[in-house]
């Protein structure tokens, strides 16, 4: 089955491109279906990473992806390529010890990890020095 990506771009202060957040969709509406995050985030994994040529659609940036709790602490992202990605932690991750010890095989392994909708809690402080990226909901 194919799907629908939608392509966000995230941009340096002059406005110009650096990187790619990768959105599943389902169709032209350009919104989310009712699907799991982690069906979305194997759609994504697997049309952009492992089927297509991801350079087809974000040249040489960076692709950010949403990345369920459930997929970073079974394994699963570890099939995608560091230096072409970067993992973003759901908010409604829970910050388990589990988490933490994934999050920190990631590091080693050279992942770029976001913590996406970042609110400040302090359960969230010991995963701070593996963190690369902090996203804020300004809306």
């Amino acid at each position: 089955m194919y799907s629908f990506v939608a392509r966000q771009p995230i941009l340096n202060k002059n406005l110009q491109p650096v990187a790619y957040e990768l959105l599943f969709r389902d169709g032209i509406r350009n919104s989310f279906p009712d699907v799991t995050p982690e069906y979305a985030t194997a759609q994504i994994i697997t049309e952009q990473f492992l089927t297509n040529s991801l350079s087809r659609l974000v040249d040489d940036h960076i692709s950010y992806i949403n990345v369920p709790h459930q997929m970073i602490t079974n394994g699963l992202v570890e099939a995608l390529p560091p230096e072409k990605v970067v993992l973003e932690i759901l908010e409604n991750a829970p910050p388990d010890d589990t988490l933490l010890a994934s999050v920190k095989r990631l590091k080693k392994r050279g992942f770029k990890l976001a913590l996406d909708d970042f609110l400040m809690a302090p359960e969230w402080d010991r995963f701070l020095p593996y963190i690369d990226v902090l996203k804020f909901d300004l809306m």
